[in-house]
């Protein structure tokens, strides 16, 4: 596993949301969910991606190419998941990055570097037998990507 530092203005993101958190939880309202992740994650994933890899993106909603080969980037701030909507044969990548970011947003974890297919084999399975509707997403936890990436 190797681990990216992120510049401070990733730091700020943070600092900021968790300051509309507090501001958002207050004795009103308890307890209410003020998830961090989702596109701008994602889009701090693909600056990562770019930026400490060399990876090339024509625009923020496609694959990315990094050797000329295809790669999806995922990122995360949970630290739980990754999750993947269902892709036909011909629209797979041939390579996963995913990242972990720390809570705080001052570095993130290469989590998973490697093939897509062998990552997502479980989801597909579910998803070719119809175990799982193809319109469902489905998620990765971060331990199995981390235990995926130290096979052989």
């Amino acid at each position: 596993m190797s681990r990216v530092e992120l510049p401070c203005e990733v730091k700020k993101l943070f600092e900021a949301r968790s300051q509309l958190a507090d501001r958002f939880n207050s004795d009103l309202i308890r307890e209410l969910p003020f998830p961090f992740d989702g596109k701008l994650v994602g889009d701090i994933g693909k600056w990562i991606a770019t930026d400490r890899f060399g990876v090339q993106f024509e625009d923020s909603t496609n694959d990315g190419i990094l050797d000329g080969t295809t790669l999806q980037v995922r990122a995360t701030v949970s630290g739980k998941q990754a999750s993947f909507r269902y892709r036909t044969p011909d629209k797979r990548p041939a390579k996963l990055l995913v990242f972990e970011i720390n809570e705080v947003g001052t570095a993130a974890n290469v989590v998973f570097h490697g093939s897509f297919a062998k990552a997502t084999s479980s989801l597909y399975q579910k998803w070719d037998c119809e175990h799982v509707k193809i319109t469902t997403p489905q998620s990765l936890s971060i331990a199995e990507l981390y235990r995926i990436s130290e096979e052989k």
